[in-house]
């Protein structure tokens, strides 16, 4: 098959682009062809296998993923490579919903992922203003033959915008033996602090200032105890502020990453991976990623989380927003070998219901499916 995976998230580092890299390098091995069609094919990470990506800009506009990208170069690109299926990635970007539009007035057979419930998941008040607001989505969304949710949550969420009966839940791929066996230069017996993780978008929902009052109280107990911060986002120069007016220079660093192999390392010499969302987390495929690369997980139980992470058995879930409980689990797992031994087995075991080739299969199915239909 000749595929088309369309978003205007790639390549930027996060959950969009890794989900879109790990499957189209297994759809590859399946021996489909793959393209990659966004806006621009720069400024992301630099990923270590070919990709066939084609570019649709508006070449005097800003690089954003909420403007529309270049009408007559997707539309050329669509009609003259005759792909099979063209798959939309994350519901409210205009490059994959404006893919699926053109590509169904070319009777191509189309799949739209939802990754996200960033916004009115948790109010009932917000429901009726967005189907309002929303309208000229939800008619873009509904012209996708499939709707795949990378979890229940994300699926609850995108119910209320589309048919339900197109929606099918296939959750997020990760590449667990990159994770697992990947090659390290340093070992975890080089580190000497103890070290906690966060990798992700450095925005508000993500609780970063949950995370740096818990860090404060984390510092009381373990003086040399450091935080990385792995991402970019409009939040990060509040971050670099409030490490300083909580007197935690010395404990928080933030780090930009170009290469998948950098990120391998800093799972790998970390003591426990926090995740500490406040809301709008669908599923967190860096939840796989750490599980995968032997850290001990602790997350805030919102969102999908909870599809993911079972608590005190492969990771451990607090209250989203506290920062006391957050501390107090980072601490628990610091303290306790035996527990992080655990979370470490239980998850790397977990984790093996995700592997990269198994969610290939099952969307590779989907696109069978609609080619037949």
């Amino acid at each position: 098959m000749k595929i088309a995976l369309c978003s205007d998230w790639y390549p930027r580092i996060g959950g969009v682009t890794s989900h879109m890299v790990c499957l189209a390098k297994e759809l590859q091995k399946l021996g489909h062809e793959v393209t990659i069609i966004t806006k621009n094919s720069y400024g992301g990470a630099t990923y270590e296998i070919p990709l066939n990506v084609k570019e649709v800009n508006v070449s005097f506009l800003p690089d954003n993923v909420l403007i529309p990208p270049n009408l007559m170069k997707l539309r050329r690109i669509l009609k003259e490579e005759k792909f099979d299926v063209v798959h939309g990635h994350h519901a409210f970007v205009p490059t994959s919903l404006l893919s699926i539009s053109l590509a169904k007035r070319l009777n191509v057979p189309t799949v739209l992922t939802n990754h996200t419930i960033s916004f009115g998941y948790s109010s009932c008040v917000w429901t009726p203003i967005s189907y309002s607001f929303l309208f000229p989505y939800r008619r873009y969304m509904s012209k996708a033959d499939k709707i795949i949710a990378v979890s229940n949550a994300a699926a609850d969420f995108i119910k209320r915008f589309v048919d339900e009966r197109k929606v099918l839940v296939v959750p997020n791929p990760v590449d667990d033996t990159f994770f697992r066996d990947g090659f390290c230069k340093k070992t975890l017996n080089e580190k000497e602090d103890p070290t906690i993780l966060y990798v992700g978008r450095l925005s508000h929902r993500k609780g970063l200032h949950v995370l740096m009052l818990a860090m404060k109280h984390v510092v009381e107990k373990v003086p040399d105890a450091r935080l990385l911060i792995v991402g970019k986002g409009c939040t990060g120069r509040f971050v670099e502020l409030l490490a300083r007016a909580l007197g935690l220079e010395k404990n928080v660093k933030l780090l930009d990453l170009t290469y998948p192999q950098q990120l391998l390392w800093l799972y790998k010499m970390s003591d426990v991976f926090v995740l500490p969302s406040i809301y709008g987390e669908s599923f967190g495929i860096v939840l796989l990623e750490a599980m995968a690369s032997g850290v001990p997980v602790v997350a805030t139980d919102v969102g999908g989380v909870s599809e993911v992470i079972t608590d005190n058995h492969t990771g451990l879930l607090v209250k989203r927003g506290n920062s006391k409980e957050l501390a107090n689990a980072i601490l628990k797992v610091l303290n306790s070998p035996n527990l992080s031994q655990k979370l470490v087995r239980k998850a790397r075991k977990e984790v093996m219901r995700y592997r990269s080739h198994i969610i290939a299969k099952k969307i590779e199915s989907i696109y069978e499916e609609l080619m037949l239909s």
